[in-house]
Parts: C-alpha cells; structure tokens; sequence
C-alpha cells in the first residue's frame, strides 16, 4: 500500500514539475529573471521591514557599530522599496 501511494506520489510531482518547466521555457528569459528578482526582493524587503534591529527600548544603540549596521539596513530597505517599477507610470 505505501508502495502505491509514493508511486501516486512521484507521478503526481513529475506532473506538476513538467507544466512548471513548460511555464518557464514559454516566457522570455528576461521575464522569468525579473520574476525570480522581484521575489527574492520581497524576501529581502520582509526581512529587513524592520530596519534592522535597535539594542535598547528608547532607540539607543550600544555603539556605534550597531548603529551604522542600522542604518546601512535602513537604506538598503529604502532602496529596495523605492526602485522603480517596469510597465508603470510615472505621474
């Protein structure tokens, strides 16, 4: 019986596998390249939300390492969030 369920298994994954692969060849390589950036940007961006991490309740650093980490953090987050959009607008 377990036998017949990892054979459903492996068929089922090579199924799914194969229509993904079918996506990805379908699309321009740039497409999928931009795709593949903007998650890991999303990650990135999610993982530095927070501006990095302060040392004390009030805002104060414990040296001044810390604080350039901070705000190296912080401007990364800025410049990721703040590039610009293909296919948008300005207005």
């Amino acid at each position: 019986m377990k036998s017949v369920a990892l054979l459903v298994l492996a068929v089922t994954f090579a199924a799914v596998a194969c229509c993904l692969v079918q996506q990805v060849e379908a699309r321009p390589r740039a497409a999928v390249a931009e795709l593949l950036q903007s998650a890991v940007d999303s990650d990135r961006a999610r993982e530095l939300g927070d501006g990095g991490a302060t040392t004390g309740d009030n805002g104060d650093f414990e040296s001044e390492a810390a604080l350039k980490d901070y705000l190296d953090r912080l401007q990364v987050y800025y410049a990721m969030v703040s590039r610009p959009r293909f296919g948008k607008r300005r207005r």
